[in-house]
């Protein structure tokens, strides 16, 4: 008889083993928790708004609104200063510079497009590759150092582009100007000022 009862329970227990796992997995909610959907968060190591850091803008040769090395200006080599820049904003396809002087109603002395947006700046006399400058107001393509009768304030400019704008090399510079200011969703600026030698 004991083996008999001993078998039932044995059988019965079996039983209710089966009715409990018909099929369907049963999950421990804490030591096994449902997958996380990562849709939302960002990959590791990833950039985001917040750790890019703040929008800069600087020509390392002169501090913003003191004087103009002669260098790059028509008093010495000419050659374009060095510029450079840091935490450009999302959203930018393009970045481009425009030199210009407000007190000679905004003689451009320089424009360059096609810069691109995780570039960090351009080096003194260089244009980077993939980069197109257009025609200064002096007629000429490329860099024209400030060449004042006078003291004068320059004003070089910082433009995020929201797509590129593919400029000729040789568009004029109140078109090229004019295209780059219409598109612009946002600008940083820096000044430099300079005279005539022994001004």
């Amino acid at each position: 008889m004991t083996s008999r009862v001993t078998a039932a329970l044995v059988a019965g227990a079996i039983a209710i083993a089966g009715c409990a796992n018909d099929g369907r997995e049963l999950r421990d909610p804490v030591a096994d928790p449902p997958a996380a959907n990562g849709a939302d968060q960002p990959a590791a190591g990833s950039e985001t708004e917040s750790t890019r850091g703040e929008f800069v803008f600087s020509a390392p040769a002169f501090a913003d609104g003191g004087p103009i090395p002669v260098a790059n200006t028509c008093d010495g080599e000419d050659l374009s200063p060095e510029l450079t820049w840091s935490g450009v904003p999302f959203g930018a396809a393009e970045l481009a510079i425009v030199v210009s002087d407000p007190e000679a109603d905004f003689f451009t002395h320089w424009v360059i497009t096609g810069l691109s947006p995780d570039s960090t700046g351009i080096a003194a006399g260089e244009v980077p590759r993939g980069a197109v400058e257009s025609r200064n107001t002096f007629g000429t393509v490329g860099w024209a150092g400030p060449c004042p009768p006078a003291n004068h304030t320059y004003l070089f400019s910082l433009h995020l582009l929201p797509e590129p704008l593919g400029m000729a090399p040789d568009l004029d510079a109140d078109v090229a100007v004019g295209l780059i200011e219409s598109a612009t969703i946002q600008a940083i600026s820096t000044t430099g000022t300079y005279g005539p030698a022994g001004g």
